[in-house]
């Protein structure tokens, strides 16, 4: 694909990786099927979820194949930074799945106990931040230490985002799409690398081919092995870029899902009430009567709306840039 202009490279990684999770995703909700790895629902989410028990889950694992092979076949995988995205996503999505095995063998909803999974993302998303700066100590300003941090915010926050928004048919998926599609564009606008502007598609189109099984009503779930690699990717390749605030802004619906998870345990650990009926947010949203298809196209029509706004900034403004910290 070396002799393709960019844009086409980027379209055409993105179209073959759609193709190929569709295919895979397929394939892998069958095995999963058959093996008998089903969904178990939490008795104290909203009462429509209980018809979603049963349902197959680590799913994900088809999308997660079908963004290695094609970054393989596109040639992001010569590079250090293409490499570094792609280990840290399947070093995540690692993660996820022992968690999955391990609510699949207890036959719960709740998998591998926190005060264990998250220092290992720590330890994980530190050494990735650590190998992506040393590459570019020029990016980092006079506050390395805050640019650092903030990456490692980015990378072990946006995976965990991804995984606390995976809680409706087509939600984590669809976002992910417009997400990944509008950092690779954004990307582009700014002349970042050519093989993280492609990995940024690949990234995208997979996660709009996961919807093939995962629109509502959902045939499978990505499970937490699924959450996990599109969180990781998509966070990962924005450090990679060094556009991590732009890629909040852009992922602001996973912002919210993150937040509300954070404000309901910390005031309930402090008062002992609770500031929304449930959380994520969108759970919120569902104890108050909204349909879940509903939340699902909302939430991607604000996504589009604010990708638009801040892609037509970009195209606006000499040269964005937020401090030291590139866009």
């Amino acid at each position: 694909m070396r002799e393709l202009s960019l844009p086409i490279q980027a379209l055409a990684a993105g179209a073959g990786a759609l193709v190929l999770s569709v295919v895979g995703s397929m394939v892998t909700a069958e095995v999963i099927r058959r093996v008998g790895v089903r969904q178990h629902v939490r008795l104290d989410g909203p009462e429509t979820h209980l018809a979603k028990e049963g349902t197959p889950s680590m799913a994900g694992i088809g999308f997660a194949v079908a963004i290695v092979a094609v970054a393989a076949v596109t040639g992001v995988l010569t590079t250090r930074h293409g490499v570094a995205v792609i280990v840290l996503m399947c070093v995540f999505g690692l993660i996820g799945f022992i968690d999955d095995y391990l609510k699949f063998v207890k036959k719960s909803p709740y998998g591998w106990n926190a005060r264990y999974r998250l220092p290992t993302q720590v330890i994980v998303g530190a050494l990735f931040v650590g190998v992506t700066q040393m590459a570019m100590p020029e990016t980092l300003g006079p506050h390395p230490f805050g640019a650092y941090l903030l990456a490692c915010l980015c990378v072990i926050g946006g995976a965990n985002a991804v995984n606390m928004t995976d809680g409706l048919d087509g939600l984590a998926a669809g976002l992910t799409a417009i997400v990944g599609a509008a950092l690779t564009v954004c990307a582009a606008i700014l002349g970042k690398p050519p093989e993280l502007i492609v990995l940024g598609a690949i990234i995208a189109g997979a996660a709009a081919g996961f919807l093939w099984i995962n629109g509502p009503p959902a045939q499978a779930f990505m499970g937490d092995v699924g959450s996990m690699t599109l969180g990781a990717g998509l966070s990962g390749l924005a450090v990679a870029l060094r556009m991590e605030v732009i890629y909040g802004i852009i992922a602001f619906t996973f912002v919210i899902e993150a937040l509300s998870v954070v404000a309901q345990v910390g005031w309930f650990q402090a008062t002992g009430n609770r500031i929304l009926r449930m959380a994520p947010f969108h759970h919120h949203l569902e104890k108050c009567g909204w349909p879940e298809q509903r939340i699902v196209v909302r939430a991607g029509v604000l996504s589009v709306l604010v990708a638009l706004i801040v892609i037509l900034w970009l195209l606006t403004a000499p040269k964005p840039h937020f401090g030291y910290v590139h866009w």
